[in-house]
């Protein structure tokens, strides 16, 4: 089996499990983005998230930024457990001065997929702390040929953050390990080029923050920020039942 069909396959089964994940009954939950994972065994997530990563720099002197909003859901495996699910649409580009400026460097409209683990590692109720470990895999690009530019993003991500909360506020600060495999193939009527770019650095800070309000404290509003070579912020709003 070529890497190409090891990829595609991989992407595939990506899709699979966001399914199955979109597809369950809507008793749904919600939850933050990046900090404490407050989903019960049995609980479900629903909720909308955007954001964008400007400009990560990549070796040979490129940089990438990549846009998405998505619909995800989550579900409680365990009391500590989490297991996650995104879909939805992304924007890729690219400046490369190796790239001429008569050719587009956008990717269009593509996929955005994404599982995600995340697990309570540490809780102290009486002083409202709470250590947690996740780890992700995001796939943002087209699985299908195109005539013209052609991006397949592949990011593994592994994160620790400690939180602190105080009342309904929780914020949070961590580390986060990045690692990207950015496929793409240019193509124009003059120019045509086909390659891997990588990025220059893999570890960097994430700070967050999650807010329950509602009636019932079921909704919480996220928003977090990570820089590893390049700044992503993220938003979210969720819900739990």
């Amino acid at each position: 089996m070529t890497s190409c069909e090891t990829r595609r396959g991989i992407v595939c089964g990506l899709c699979a499990v966001t399914l199955v994940l979109l597809c369950e009954p809507s008793r749904s939950d919600a939850e933050a983005i990046g900090g404490p994972a407050k989903v019960e065994k049995g609980q479900w997530v629903l909720g909308l998230g955007g954001g964008g990563l400007r400009k990560r720099r990549m070796k040979g002197g490129a940089d990438a930024s990549l846009y998405e909003v998505t619909h995800f859901r989550g579900y409680g495996l365990t009391d500590r457990l989490t297991l996650y699910g995104d879909i939805g649409a992304a924007y890729i580009t690219v400046n490369d001065s190796a790239v001429p400026s008569t050719v587009e460097k956008g990717f269009g409209a593509n996929l955005f997929a994404a599982v995600q683990l995340k697990l309570k590692l540490w809780e102290n109720v009486r002083h409202g702390l709470e250590w947690d470990g996740s780890a992700q895999y995001l796939y943002a690009g087209v699985p299908h040929k195109r005539d013209n530019n052609q991006a397949g993003w592949h990011e593994e991500r592994l994160a620790t953050t400690l939180a602190k909360s105080f009342g309904d506020f929780t914020p949070y600060l961590g580390v986060e390990l990045s690692a990207v495999q950015f496929d793409y193939k240019f193509r124009s009527d003059k120019f045509s080029s086909d390659g891997t770019y990588k990025p220059k650095g893999v570890v960097g800070p994430v700070a967050g923050m999650s807010w329950d309000v509602g009636e019932h404290k079921d909704t919480v509003l996220a928003i977090e920020a990570t820089y590893v070579n390049g700044a992503e912020v993220m938003v979210g709003l969720s819900r739990r039942y």
